[in-house]
């Protein structure tokens, strides 16, 4: 029923507290539908489109100075967690969030390269010296694809170890730089904040050595692309991954682990770029709290009847066992998660995911920054049939310009294993595809809509099917001309899926039966009724032919 004929909303003339209401019949919906599970029911329902009518509490969260992209990252998440959240404060940043978006966390993306960057002490008034690990031990690990990892002996120095020669297990720290603890090799970390972080490893691994990318990964080059090439190999085989994030420190070790769920789901380390895969890679995930106390992964992670009766602990610790499901990941996997993650530097995102999908980073950290999506496909080879008609920016290079440029948006969430794969090759997509083919037709021009009649042809005559074609881009659309569209499967009554508007030329003399085609553009189609078809006054362009073809899309 639409909102405006709903006895709740002329109620809400009459009662000013409406929204509460409405909020608390859905609360009591979730905790019923959630417990539901336990008796064999599937998924429980959402609720949180109730935010859409009454977004009260998701506008409570800005006025309280939380990020806007809080509400994005939080989109699965209860209304009885969102009704839990006047007793969470935001967490203090540097910037603020006045230049925040709902999809970017300005506050958390800082540029070390710049002038700006300062590396913090422990206090504002502290000025120990830095302390500077031996640069040539460092290196020469690096370029003997050796870890080198760094501990502090019993005169307070820092020192360096091969991690292979270590009798002890090591720590690899993941953080965000936006904290400050960012620096290089040559550079080093303030003694006061090394101290602080030797006294936290040493109670994670006998000796306390660890390894953190501001202390052993140098500027120069050859040593940088190396470590990065090892990057993945250097988070496998720690013992403990310990995650440092300023909003998570903030945490006291006997806080309600709802809240422990939720600082670590909105936190700077879960947004960027770089932590997705010292997430994934660790052996033990292990979250630094105040006072320097730890909590392992394991803690956080809620009990079988915790999950039916807790609606706020569910989507909160669904998040973070995505993160540590295990060493088993694809494609879909890494681009789903990098739905709500970003990066100061749009280059590194190939790097940052690369060994998470068995392709060597160092290969791609040689290679200039417009080729290294491009390869990174290549190597990985077997993509999803929905990579097609993924939205977003796409790249411009003849045989790529059906691939996605980045993945870090929104519509990486409908990347699917749906159907059969597809093969990137440096000719082309090659898959096989439910398709619409009719006469080359000019669409655009002004027009963002059209209609279309699909024909499916039998032995004793065809069927009509009806469609609706959208052009979703931001502002006014390009003329582009094609003869086909791409589905990845066939739709049914009702049914609306992005689609690849292509021109199609047939091979000749070809060894294999496939329609080249040349990658136009992404269109929304709609399977609709006659009926409905007939009363829209978009224009009609005529009929196409039904079927499956196979492809080669450049």
């Amino acid at each position: 029923m639409h909102v405006g004929k709903s006895v709740f909303f002329h109620l809400a003339k009459e009662l000013p507290n409406l929204p509460a209401v409405v909020y608390m019949c859905a609360m009591v919906g979730e905790a019923v539908s959630n417990t539901s599970i336990a008796f064999g029911s599937k998924a429980p329902m959402s609720w949180s489109y109730v935010l859409l009518v009454y977004p009260h509490l998701t506008d409570g969260m800005l006025v309280r100075q939380w990020c806007p992209s809080t509400n994005n990252i939080l989109d699965m998440v209860t209304i009885t967690m969102y009704a839990s959240m006047p007793i969470f404060q935001p967490a203090r940043t540097l910037h603020g969030h006045g230049k925040c978006t709902v999809k970017f966390c300005v506050a958390n993306s800082v540029d070390p390269s710049t002038d700006a960057y300062v590396t913090k002490h422990v206090t504002e008034t502290c000025q120990c010296q830095f302390q500077i690990p031996v640069l040539v031990e460092v290196v020469d690990k690096i370029l003997d694809n050796r870890i080198p990892v760094v501990k502090l002996n019993c005169n307070g120095h820092l020192i360096v170890q091969d991690a292979s020669q270590v009798t002890v297990d090591y720590v690899a720290i993941s953080h965000v730089w936006s904290d400050g603890l960012g620096s290089t090799t040559e550079s080093g970390l303030p003694t006061c904040q090394i101290q602080r972080l030797a006294n936290i490893t040493r109670r994670l691994v006998p000796g306390g050595a660890f390894w953190m990318d501001s202390l052993c990964i140098p500027s120069q080059q050859a040593a940088r692309k190396r470590a990065i090439g090892i990057m993945g190999k250097i988070y496998r085989t720690a013992a403990k991954v310990l995650v440092i994030d300023s909003s998570i420190r903030i945490l006291a070790a006997d806080a309600p682990t709802e809240e422990k769920l939720f600082r670590i789901a909105t936190s700077g380390w879960m947004s960027r770029l770089w932590t997705l895969q010292e997430g994934m890679l660790a052996k033990e995930l292990v979250f630094e709290l105040s006072s320097g106390t730890a909590c392992a992964y394991q803690h956080l992670m809620p009990s079988t009847d915790e999950l039916y009766v807790n609606t706020v602990i569910a989507p909160l610790a669904a998040a973070l066992f995505r993160l540590t499901k295990g060493d088993q990941f694809d494609l879909v996997d890494i681009a789903r998660a990098l739905v709500v993650r970003r990066t100061s530097r749009a280059p590194d995102e190939t790097l940052a995911i690369a060994c998470l999908l068995g392709v060597d980073a160092e290969e791609l950290a040689g290679l200039e920054p417009q080729e290294r999506m491009k390869t990174l496909l290549l190597r990985i080879g077997k993509l999803p049939r929905s990579i097609l008609t993924l939205g977003g920016p796409r790249m411009a290079e003849p045989g790529f310009r059906w691939a996605p440029r980045t993945l870090m948006t929104a519509h990486s969430a409908r990347l699917t294993w749906l159907g059969d794969h597809v093969l990137c090759t440096p000719e082309g997509l090659l898959g096989t595809y439910s398709c619409l083919v009719f006469h080359q037709t000019t669409f655009g021009q002004g027009l963002m809509s059209w209609r279309l009649t699909g024909v499916i042809r039998g032995p004793t005559g065809g069927s009509e099917e009806f469609y609706d074609l959208l052009d979703c881009s931001d502002g006014e659309s390009e003329p582009f001309v094609c003869n086909m569209l791409l589905i990845t499967q066939h739709l049914r009554l009702g049914e609306s899926l992005p689609c690849a508007a292509v021109l199609g030329i047939p091979c000749e003399g070809a060894s294999e039966d496939r329609v080249n085609c040349v990658f136009k553009k992404n269109l929304l189609i709609s399977r609709v009724s006659e009926s409905s078809s007939q009363s829209k006054s978009t224009p009609h362009m005529g009929k196409a032919t039904l079927g499956r073809v196979r492809v080669c899309v450049t």
